[in-house]
């Protein structure tokens, strides 16, 4: 039977993130979620694997595209067809003629529409100017610096603390030291030797400290927005606990009295309780916020003193690879002057 390309693409796919964001009503979340499920074990009854895997990749294929709807109209629509097709299928497993002939149509329709669209964008992408040179060479460069191979080309790294190193251990003695460059990124200081395009592994180290740094600014953030609930919190326990004490004292008044006779006549209040029992030596709502809250900043700022000690270190890294820049320059200057010397001596 007939397999396309894009209905084996959208096997991949899983509609359920989509429909479950479109669908806000649970009522309608649901039911698509019952007849996504349905339409799916409807197609297992085909006895053909390649029939079956074909029409469970075109419902996915259908259910990722109409999930994307947030329309009430177009989302009643979408449930009716899933019906429909439903029925149509139930009635094509179960052997009836005219919905085989029917499915097969839709399918091969289907199909039809994929190979114009595909026909389509490989015509865009004709019209489209080639990439230069070194649009293509950076590209490959980048493709190259993925392979595990990479990692690999250098037997033993130097690590940057260890620097710098002396001439003889450079990778080409015979050609002058490069001078890094010392900058930053997400606060965090590198050092970078070489020029043109950054390693994705750089990049990646990047990316994953920024992460890391902005969820830590936004724990900060929620717990400041916490300590003003927690104050809230504070506030309504101590007007429970005013009005808690005052029904005690008086219960306690009415009880010398002879005119409570039953103690679980106030269930909410116990007789007896008073201002030490009730609220204990214990921290608050917005206490425990404020020793989070605490604890997260001086993470962040031990995290940014830290980055500092190393920016220091770094800088001096890059000064003395000035130096010795500067120093291997000038040796190489009187060399090539003693050399002229000599050839003119001859």
């Amino acid at each position: 039977m007939l397999v396309t390309r894009f209905a084996t693409e959208a096997s991949q796919k899983t509609p359920y993130h989509v429909l479950n964001e479109a669908l806000k009503n649970e009522g309608q979340a649901n039911l698509g979620r019952s007849l996504y499920r349905a339409l799916l074990q409807q197609c297992q009854r085909f006895p053909e694997p390649a029939l079956s895997t074909t029409l469970q990749n075109f419902i996915k294929h259908r259910f990722h595209i109409d999930g994307k709807t947030v329309a009430q109209d177009g989302i009643v629509a979408a449930l009716a067809s899933g019906r429909k097709a439903y029925t149509l299928l139930q009635s094509a497993a179960n052997g009836s003629p005219s919905a085989l002939a029917q499915l097969s149509d839709t399918l091969s329709a289907a199909a039809q529409q994929a190979a114009e669209l595909n026909a389509l964008q490989a015509h865009h992408a004709s019209l489209r100017n080639p990439p230069r040179q070194h649009k293509l060479k950076k590209i490959a460069h980048l493709e190259n610096q993925r392979s595990k191979f990479w990692a690999g080309r250098i037997p033993n790294p130097v690590p940057i603390l260890q620097r710098p190193v002396p001439q003889h251990a450079l990778p080409d003695p015979s050609r002058p030291r490069k001078v890094p460059k010392l900058t930053s990124a997400h606060n965090m200081p590198f050092l970078r030797y070489k020029s043109g395009p950054q390693s994705p592994v750089l990049s990646r180290m990047i990316q994953q400290y920024g992460r890391r740094d902005q969820k830590k600014w936004d724990l900060e953030m929620q717990l400041r927005e916490d300590i003003e609930h927690a104050n809230l919190e504070d506030h309504w326990d101590r007007i429970v606990f005013e009005h808690t004490r005052y029904k005690d004292a008086g219960d306690a008044d009415m009880n010398d009295r002879g005119l409570i006779a039953d103690n679980n006549a106030r269930p909410l209040f116990r007789k007896g309780l008073t201002s030490s029992v009730l609220l204990p030596a214990a921290k608050s709502w917005a206490e425990e916020v404020k020793v989070q809250l605490k604890d997260v900043q001086k993470h962040i700022m031990d995290t940014s003193i830290k980055r500092a000690a190393m920016s220091r270190k770094m800088w001096d890294i890059l000064l003395q690879e000035q130096a010795l820049a500067e120093k291997e320059k000038q040796e190489r200057r009187e060399a090539r002057k003693k050399g002229t010397e000599r050839r003119a001596a001859v």
